[in-house]
């Protein structure tokens, strides 16, 4: 499987890696801010200018607005289907939302993003958790399946809320609309104690693929498989 994750690692860069099998290729690059576009010349006295024509791609337009405030990670299957994650950008360790990681998250509680919408996962085919499904057509039939992901402490331990309002705030959280609920693996990484929210879908050598969420020293990752 071929992949290409886009990995922040700072306010204005990050690193490109390219997967392909057992081969892995990395390099780093910069974050830029583009020249903004001159606004087109009025056509009409009729309301304000716009560069939207009868052709234009609205849905490329709204996918450019939502990547304006979220980073992006995806990954497409053999069979051209793909698995999509959303995560607010700039939400860094120094905010009180990461302090309460470790002083303020009770058992059963779960992590707020005050600062950002919830991490949102678009996925085109059911995917399967150990012995949980995750349907499409969650909102829609025959639509794909969106989802708001929510960390939530259990113990000792972390567990993955599926919640089916997948465009909440990150401190919204119904839990009427709860979907499912995973165990997590969990970790702490020194080394990496600065880093900004992100989320990664790696693939793994038997063929499962693995959601991680990094946020500065904590790491938690589930594996899934596409369910047949």
């Amino acid at each position: 499987m071929l992949t290409l994750t886009l990995v922040p690692d700072g306010d204005d860069s990050g690193q490109l890696e390219l997967q392909w099998g057992r081969n892995y290729w990395t390099t780093d690059f910069e974050f830029v801010t583009l020249p903004r576009r001159p606004t087109p010349e009025r056509t009409s006295n009729v309301g304000r200018a716009s560069s939207l024509t009868r052709d234009s791609d609205t849905s490329a337009r709204y996918r450019a607005a939502m990547l304006g405030a979220r980073n992006e990670t995806a990954l497409v299957t053999p069979d051209g289907a793909h698995i999509q994650v959303l995560f607010q950008k700039e939400l860094g360790t120094d905010g009180d939302d990461y302090l309460a990681l470790a002083s303020t998250v009770a058992d059963g509680g779960l992590v707020q993003l005050t600062r950002g919408a919830v991490i949102r996962l678009r996925t085109e085919v059911p995917l399967r958790f150990a012995d949980t499904l995750l349907p499409t057509g969650n909102l829609a039939p025959d639509f794909p399946g969106a989802y708001g992901l929510w960390l939530k402490k259990a113990g000792m331990d972390w567990r993955l809320v599926f919640n089916n309002e997948p465009d909440s705030w990150g401190s919204q959280h119904d839990p009427a609309f709860d979907a499912a609920e995973i165990a997590l693996s969990h970790v702490q990484d020194d080394s990496s104690d600065e880093q900004p929210l992100a989320v990664y879908l790696a693939p793994r050598d038997d063929g499962q693929i693995g959601i991680v969420i990094q946020w500065g020293d904590h790491v938690w990752a589930a594996d899934f498989s596409v369910a047949q």
